[in-house]
């Protein structure tokens, strides 16, 4: 069986697709509000719903890649939801995973360390693929 580690790294699909199948969002807006920002993919920018002459206060540009602020203007704390959920960037579509480059070169899923439910959910599927 492939070691999973309580740190946050997953490393093969299968763990990753347990870890999608059981994680449960509570929606408490961390990942919202607490990030440096968004990473945008190419023409993501132009899809979301933000007036021309307002995209300077909600976008960053570093490197040439847009970056959406935090906390985000999409989320409302008051209902506890994402305004625009449908048509999120794939940044917020794949959270609470990331992909982080480790010291083996290889490119692993990592796990925020910052979303209790996520880290719930790691230590429930660590359980599951080592018997912990």
């Amino acid at each position: 069986m492939p070691s999973v580690r309580i740190s946050g790294l997953i490393a093969t699909q299968e763990v990753v697709d347990a870890f999608r199948a059981a994680f449960a969002c509570r929606r408490c807006g961390t990942c919202c509000t607490v990030f440096e920002g968004v990473k945008l993919k190419k023409g993501e920018m132009e899809c979301l719903p933000v007036p021309q002459n307002e995209r300077m206060d909600i976008f960053e540009l570093h490197d040439g890649t847009y970056y959406m602020k935090e906390p985000c203007r999409f989320y409302d704390a008051a209902k506890a939801e994402c305004t625009i959920y449908i048509d999120r960037p794939e940044t917020c579509r794949n959270f609470p995973l990331y992909n982080q480059r480790c010291d083996d070169g290889l490119v692993h899923m990592g796990v925020t360390d910052r979303c209790e439910a996520a880290l719930d959910t790691l230590a429930d599927v660590e359980v599951e693929f080592l018997g912990r």
